[in-house]
C-alpha cells in the first residue's frame, strides 16, 4: 500500500473564510450582484434573491437587462461605471412577479484571475423614494399657499440663513427668492433690525436652554429690510420655531407684513394729534389767562389746583389720557366767572346772598362755554360738577354721590384745598394744614373718601407741595 498525504489545513482554512464571507454577504442588508461587463451574474446574495423573489438558480440564469425595471438605460449605467471605474446612481429593478422596487446602487469594477467584473450594492429606496413624494406633494401645497399671499413666508436656519422664501418677496423688496437664498442676513437687514434679530434669537434660545422649557410660542417684532432699489421697507415679522421629532430647534419659521405705509401713517397721526394737541393746550391756556385776567386775587389759581388733581389721580392709577383729560378740565374749571361782574369778583368783603348767587352760576355758564367744542365729554362735565358735593348740597344741581363724576370729586378736593391754603381778597391763606383738616373732617360727606386719602397721602407722606411759580 502506497499512501500520499497531503497537508489541507490552509485549504480547509480558506474554505471557511469563503464559507464565512459568503454568509456575511448573504446577511447583508443590500443586494450585491458579482457580474460581467456584460451583465451576466456571476454571484448574487440572498438579499437580492429575496428583494426580487427569485432563487439563488433562478437570478444567476438571468442578466441585468432582464432584471432591469421598464425604462431603465442599462447601457448608460455600463458605460458609466466603465469610464469611472466606480459609480453611484439610482435605478430600478424588476421583481419575479412584475412589480418594481426603486433601488441606489453603487458599483465598481474589480479583477479576479485578469477578469474584469463588476461588483455592485443595490440598495432598496422606496420608503425614501415615498418619503420624497410626500415631500414634493407637501410641497406644492405649501407653495400654492404661500406663492399667491401678500406677505412674505420664510424659513431660516439657526445661522439666520434663509432656506425658503416665498415667491411674493419680489413683488415686496424685489428680490427673487433666488437671490433672496443667496444673501446672508446682514444684506437683507438694516444695522439696528439686525441686532434686534439676533438679541431677540439669543433670548429666546437661552429662555429654553435655561428653563427646560419649550419656548414654542410665537413673537412679532418690526424690522426695517432693504429693498432692491436701495430703499427700506418697515415690516411686521411674526416668527415660530421649527422642530425635530425630538423637539428641538432646527430653524425658524416667519411671517412677513409690510407695514411701511401703515407706519407712515401712524407718523402722519401722531404728527397731527401733536399739532392739535398743542393747539387745545394754547386754547386752553389762552381762556386761563382770560379767567386770571378777570380776577387777578386768584392768579396760578387753575396752575395750582391742575398740579394737585393730576398728582391724586395718578396716586388713584389714572391712566395717561385719563390724567391730560382732568388736567385740562381744572385749566378752565373757572372759565364760566367770565360772566361774573369783576367788583363782585375782587370784593374784599363777605358776598350778600344775591352776590354769592351770581358766582354759582360759573360751573353752569363754563359747561355751557365749553360743551359744544371738540372736546371730551368728561371735561365739560367736570366743569359743570366741580361744585358739586356728595350730600347734595353743592351746586348748580345739587348732584349726589353716584351722579357725580370721579373727575369732578377729585377737582372739587382740589380746588378747596388750594383755596383754604392761600390767599383770597375776603381772607389771609390759611394753610395747608387747615385745609387738609377741612377735607378730613368731611371725608365720605361732602367729598369722596378715596380721593381725600390719596391727597393726605401726598402731602403728608409723599412731600407734595404747590410749586412757587407755576
Amino acid at each position: 500500500m502506497v499512501a500520499i498525504y497531503d497537508d489541507i489545513a490552509e485549504l480547509n482554512k480558506a474554505e471557511k473564510e469563503l464559507q464565512l464571507r459568503a454568509e456575511l454577504l448573504d446577511n447583508a442588508s443590500d443586494a450585491i450582484f458579482l457580474h460581467t461587463i456584460d451583465g451576466e451574474f456571476i454571484y448574487v446574495n440572498a438579499t437580492a434573491c429575496k428583494s426580487l423573489g427569485y432563487t439563488k438558480d433562478e437570478l444567476l440564469k438571468l442578466n441585468l437587462n432582464e432584471i432591469a425595471a421598464p425604462g431603465i438605460d442599462i447601457e448608460a449605467h455600463r458605460k458609466l461605471i466603465i469610464n469611472k471605474g466606480q459609480a453611484i446612481f439610482e435605478s430600478a429593478q424588476s421583481r419575479k412577479n412584475g412589480s418594481v422596487v426603486p433601488v441606489e446602487i453603487k458599483a465598481r469594477i474589480i479583477e479576479i484571475d485578469n477578469n474584469r467584473l463588476v461588483l455592485s450594492a443595490a440598495r432598496d429606496i422606496t420608503e425614501r423614494k415615498q418619503a420624497e413624494e410626500a415631500l414634493r406633494r407637501s410641497e406644492a401645497k405649501y407653495r400654492l399657499l404661500t406663492e399667491d399671499m401678500s406677505d412674505i413666508v420664510f424659513t431660516l436656519d439657526l445661522n439666520m440663513k434663509t432656506t425658503y422664501v416665498s415667491p411674493s418677496i419680489e413683488r415686496i423688496l424685489g428680490f427673487t427668492p433666488e437671490e433672496r437664498l443667496s444673501q446672508p442676513i446682514e444684506e437683507q437687514l438694516t444695522p439696528a433690525s439686525l441686532q434686534l434679530a439676533f438679541v431677540t434669537l439669543q433670548r429666546e434660545m437661552e429662555k429654553e436652554r435655561t428653563t427646560g422649557e419649550i419656548a414654542d410660542k410665537l413673537f412679532t417684532l418690526e424690522l426695517e429690510y432693504y429693498h432692491k432699489d436701495g430703499t427700506t421697507r418697515i415690516t411686521e415679522v411674526t416668527c415660530k420655531a421649527i422642530r425635530d421629532e425630538q423637539g428641538k430647534p432646527i430653524g425658524i419659521y416667519g411671517i412677513c407684513r409690510d407695514i411701511t405705509e401703515r407706519k407712515k401713517t401712524e407718523s402722519e397721526l401722531a404728527k397731527s394729534y401733536a399739532t392739535l394737541k398743542k393747539t387745545l393746550n394754547d386754547a386752553i391756556g389762552t381762556m386761563s389767562k382770560i379767567v386770571e385776567m378777570r380776577d387777578p386775587y386768584t392768579a396760578g389759581h387753575q396752575q395750582r389746583v391742575a398740579q394737585l388733581a393730576t398728582a391724586i389721580a395718578k396716586e388713584l392709577g389714572f391712566d395717561d389720557s385719563k390724567i391730560e383729560q382732568l388736567r385740562m378740565a381744572v385749566m378752565v374749571h373757572d372759565i364760566g366767572k367770565i360772566y361774573v361782574p369783576s367788583d363782585i369778583l375782587n370784593k374784599p368783603g363777605k358776598l350778600s346772598e344775591l352776590e354769592f348767587s351770581i358766582i354759582k352760576t360759573h360751573p353752569q355758564s363754563g359747561y355751557d362755554i365749553v360743551k359744544n367744542m371738540d372736546l371730551p365729554e368728561v371735561i365739560a362735565k367736570s366743569i359743570l360738577q366741580h361744585h358739586e358735593r356728595l350730600d347734595g348740597s353743592g351746586y348748580p344741581n345739587g348732584l349726589t354721590d353716584k351722579e357725580i363724576v370721579i373727575e369732578a370729586k377729585i377737582l372739587a378736593v382740589a380746588d378747596v384745598v388750594e383755596a383754604i391754603a392761600t390767599h383770597r381778597p375776603y381772607r389771609a391763606a390759611l394753610g395747608i394744614d387747615k385745609a387738609l383738616e377741612g377735607i378730613s373732617q368731611n371725608k365720605g360727606i361732602l367729598y369722596d373718601e378715596k380721593v381725600v386719602e390719596a391727597c393726605m397721602r401726598l402731602f403728608k407722606e409723599k412731600n407734595f407741595k404747590f410749586e412757587k411759580n407755576p
